[in-house]
């Protein structure tokens, strides 16, 4: 509670005059997406710490109660009953100063979810770590080494598109941020966060289809259309013809360039932006009737207090990108979209997408972003659970740690 009471009191933004405290409003402080990721860095930070020494520190009664043959699944469990339990107080208490601060509305229990969830990684994580190595310095020494990339490869300092060429990966988050839980709940915040308040929620799936439908005919068939236009090269063609697979998928329209169709596929690319600026004004219409229909009900001053309490425009900023000119750029194979990538469609089968994307496929099954991500989270921590259960850890260190010595 007082991490939490400082934290929040250094991220609580007043916009204007900064010596009237009663001019705060939610919507503008600009500090919330930094908030969010401090969050994801204390449950990572408590978890380590809180577990850390547990093993490491009843070494002396493990060896004698191996001649007792006594139960190492019954300790283990035992440790991990009271480290999930004390990190889930930790994380409450965490969670509802800090939110009573900032004045966050609602979102209690998804904040609880990832939070805690994060907390337990981080509480399997130590539990390894003091299982494995031989003192209470090298494990303190070696803390550092597992926050550090956490960090660095959150997608928050470095945006994985800047990485370093060899791991970056300019459609997907990389392989590198991938494996650090950070990434995944510091996503999992900042998307229900803005998708899923008291306001947005009743403008996302709207708002979601209106931005596709931008991209589409405002970006990717003009591009498209471009690259047709273009003295035709090997990796010219391969992306003409990805693209127009795509589109032809998505909207459920033959087209091709196969057999000198090139005049008659650009025909009807333009024939489909022209129908979805038709779509798009419908589209806009409903937008506004739900708009119209919100202010009847609430009236036009709690309408507005809707957005201001719930809303953050710092936030929205982040997840779609409103700082980035470029709307969409040409890969190796395909065009890869930029825009407001909290409104993209995933395209790979097995959750990987842009960093923010509101929806993650696997198996063919569309799942929100924020259960998608907590079950990754609570994978990894099954993992570290089966290295901690057989001990692999220990016993991967102490081979290479012969290893060394018979080639030395």
């Amino acid at each position: 509670p007082l991490l939490a009471c400082i934290l929040g009191f250094f991220t609580r933004y007043i916009a204007g005059d900064q010596t009237d405290s009663s001019k705060y409003i939610f919507s503008l402080n600009e500090n919330i997406p930094a908030f969010l990721f401090m969050s994801v860095v204390c449950a990572l930070f408590f978890g380590l710490t809180l577990s850390a020494e547990e093993i490491i520190k009843d070494r002396k009664i493990l060896e004698r109660e191996r001649f007792l043959d006594l139960s190492r699944y019954s300790y283990l469990h035992s440790k991990i009953t009271v480290l999930f339990f004390i990190s889930a107080i930790q994380m409450l208490s965490f969670i509802v100063v800090s939110k009573w601060i900032l004045e966050i509305n609602s979102l209690t229990f998804s904040y609880f979810i990832i939070l805690f969830s994060t907390a337990c990684f981080a509480n399997m994580l130590g539990l390894n770590i003091s299982a494995s190595l031989n003192s209470v310095v090298t494990i303190y020494i070696t803390i550092p080494f597992i926050l550090v990339p956490q960090l660095l490869l959150s997608g928050v300092i470095v945006k994985f598109d800047k990485l370093h060429r060899s791991i970056a990966n300019d459609e997907y988050v990389s392989v590198a941020g991938d494996i650090m839980v950070s990434r995944w709940a510091y996503e999992a915040l900042a998307v229900n966060q803005f998708t899923n308040n008291d306001y947005q929620q009743h403008f996302y799936n709207i708002d979601r289809k209106l931005s596709n439908i931008t991209y589409y005919k405002d970006y990717l068939i003009p591009s498209v259309i471009n690259e047709m236009e273009l003295p035709e090269d090997k990796q010219n063609k391969k992306i003409i013809i990805n693209t127009l697979k795509d589109i032809s998928i998505k909207w459920d329209i033959p087209i091709t360039i196969e057999n000198n169709h090139q005049e008659q596929s650009i025909a009807i690319l333009k024939d489909l932006k022209f129908k979805l600026n038709i779509l798009f004004d419908k589209m806009f219409e409903q937008n506004e009737t739900i708009k119209s229909n919100l202010i009847n009900r609430l009236g036009e001053r709690e309408f507005a207090l809707l957005k201001e309490n719930n809303f953050n425009d710092a936030l929205s900023e982040e997840l779609l990108n409103t700082q980035n000119i470029d709307k969409i750029k040409k890969g190796r194979d395909k065009f890869i979209r930029i825009m407001e990538p909290v409104y993209s469609e995933p395209t790979h089968n097995f959750g990987r997408t842009q960093l923010y994307s509101s929806k993650k496929i696997f198996a063919g099954m569309e799942i929100e972003t924020f259960w998608f991500n907590t079950f990754i989270i609570w994978l990894a921590t099954s993992v570290l659970y089966l290295l901690l259960l057989y001990n692999s850890l220990s016993k991967c260190i102490a081979y290479l740690s012969s290893f060394n010595k018979k080639r030395t």
